[in-house]
C-alpha cells in the first residue's frame, strides 16, 4: 500500500514519503501501530470515543481519526492535545481541537 501522508506529517516539502516519514521520525519519534490505548480519548470525551479510530502512537501522543470528519485529534496520556506543524507537534487548545475534529 502506498499512501501519501505527507500533508499530516508536518513535511509537505519533502520529495518522496520515505524522506518524510525518516524526517518525521527523527524530529517526533517513531509511530507505533500496535498496543492501541483508548484511555486518554475515553477521559476527554467518555462515549464520543466510539466515533473515533485508533491509527497509531508517536512518542507519549495517542492519534485517533474521526470516523465521520476523518479528521485527526492527538492527545497524550495528560489529556493534552497537539497539532502538527511544521516544527513537529505543539501543544493546541482542546476546545479548538474538538470543534474542528467533530464539524
Amino acid at each position: 500500500m502506498n499512501h501519501d501522508f505527507r500533508h499530516l506529517q508536518g513535511c509537505p516539502d519533502a520529495k518522496d514519503a520515505v524522506t518524510c516519514k525518516r524526517e518525521t521520525n527523527m524530529s517526533m519519534g517513531a509511530k507505533n501501530f500496535e498496543n492501541p490505548d483508548w484511555r486518554p480519548l475515553e477521559r476527554l470525551i467518555g462515549e464520543r470515543s466510539e466515533q473515533f479510530m485508533w491509527m497509531w502512537r508517536e512518542g507519549q501522543v495517542q492519534v485517533y481519526k474521526h470516523i465521520r470528519t476523518r479528521r485527526y485529534l492527538l492527545v497524550d496520556g495528560e489529556g493534552k492535545c497537539y497539532q502538527r506543524t511544521a516544527a513537529g507537534l505543539e501543544p493546541a487548545d482542546l476546545k479548538q481541537q474538538l470543534k474542528r475534529v467533530f464539524e
